[in-house]
């Protein structure tokens, strides 16, 4: 019987079998043979480092414990440190011969070795390293090498994939940031098919664990593919997709977010009805985000003034969400008030986000003097 913990890590690791590990396995071999060998191939420095990272800074180099290092890492990932955990996911790679030099070389590769890459290519992401992450995967192949698999290997008597569900939506997700954004699709199409394999698996076993996990990372994957197809400007299936999301989910703020989502697609290509649709659908879901959707409504028409006035209102009831303020600060650039906008962005309670520092960085273009707008991205990095 495996206790609640194993149980877990089993029904995280479960994958179809490839028809590669289906031919390998055929071959009976005495030794497993090694198709995966990859090493990392771009070194990163730390320019400084805060006092409240030196703890787990120290447990990383200090000892060879996996879960203990695993621990600190995703520790200093909690505290915001991405610069220094990706600077340490080098040391540590190396240490189990993943370094500078070793691409090609056969060794063998063990599941905490997989978790470390994971965290290292998440950590290329939140830092858009994409020519890096690119580079670096590219040893994974289609990720259905036999290595891959606990089968293959004979781990334990444990059973499907050693590769982390993270390196799977960033292995799909890094062929939009190339010059070959649609292979983007068809790798998302794949762990479409073989999620819905395992979903169908679970269900016929009356795993309803299993099931409702699977069901969420189902919902990622279509996340995934939304976000790629509105890359593509391939905006009416995006919408497809986000009608599916929503018919998945059971959260009413979840629905209600992604039709969000649609009503912003919809104000891109100017299709009033998807947008009165998804309004109308919103509406009784969420409450508190009426005055948005008229916001949104009065932006699709043009009237930017009512639009200021709605989240405005917005704002004034306690709705200071990333997503208010924005908008709310794009809509005073349209009606010619930039710098308004830029204290609006300015004001917001917790601090600048990545994404509105954009926002920032874009009306101050239109609003400051060279010197003004060097003080403004003085103070916002």
């Amino acid at each position: 019987m495996l206790d609640s913990a194993a149980e877990d890590e089993a029904l995280l690791d479960f994958w179809p079998q490839s028809s590669r590990l289906t031919t390998a396995l055929g071959e009976n071999r005495a030794e497993p043979r090694q198709y995966t060998l990859p090493g990392i191939k771009y070194e990163f420095q730390c320019e400084s480092i805060p006092d409240q990272a030196m703890s787990n800074i120290s447990r990383i180099s200090n000892t060879t414990e996996n879960l203990v290092i695993l621990e600190a890492l995703k520790n200093l990932i909690k505290d915001g440190h991405f610069e220094i955990t990706l600077w340490k996911s080098s040391e540590v790679l190396t240490k189990r011969g993943h370094g500078m030099g070793t691409l090609g070389i056969s060794r063998k590769i063990s599941t905490f070795v997989y978790k470390f890459w994971s965290l290292r290519f998440q950590m290329m992401w939140a830092m858009k390293k994409y020519l890096e992450i690119a580079d670096e995967i590219a040893p994974f192949e289609e990720l259905d090498a036999p290595d891959l698999f606990y089968e293959y290997v004979k781990e334990a008597g444990r059973k499907g994939s050693m590769v982390p569900f993270a390196i799977r939506m960033i292995h799909a997700e890094i062929l939009r940031m190339t010059p070959f954004p649609w292979k983007s699709i068809e790798r998302i199409q794949r762990l479409e098919e073989n999620i819905e394999k395992i979903i169908n698996e679970m269900s016929s076993a009356s795993n309803t664990k299993g099931f409702e996990l699977w069901k969420r990372r189902q919902q990622a994957v279509l996340t995934l593919k939304l976000r790629t197809l509105h890359h593509l400007e391939e905006y009416a299936n995006a919408v497809q997709v986000g009608r599916q999301m929503v018919e998945n989910s059971k959260s009413n703020e979840e629905k209600a977010e992604i039709l969000r989502g649609i009503v912003r697609i919809a104000m891109t290509v100017g299709d009033e009805k998807t947008l009165e649709s998804a309004l109308s659908e919103t509406a009784p879901l969420s409450q508190k985000h009426l005055l948005l959707h008229k916001a949104y409504r009065a932006i699709f028409h043009g009237s930017f003034a009512h639009a200021i006035d709605y989240l405005q209102k917005a704002v004034d009831g306690g709705d200071t969400s990333p997503q208010v303020i924005n908008t709310l600060a794009v809509c005073h650039l349209y009606n010619g008030a930039p710098s308004i906008g830029v204290q609006k962005l300015l004001e917001t309670q917790g601090g600048v986000s990545e994404t509105m520092k954009t926002n920032v960085i874009s009306l101050s273009e239109v609003s400051y003097s060279a010197k003004d707008k060097a003080a403004l991205l003085a103070r916002i990095h």
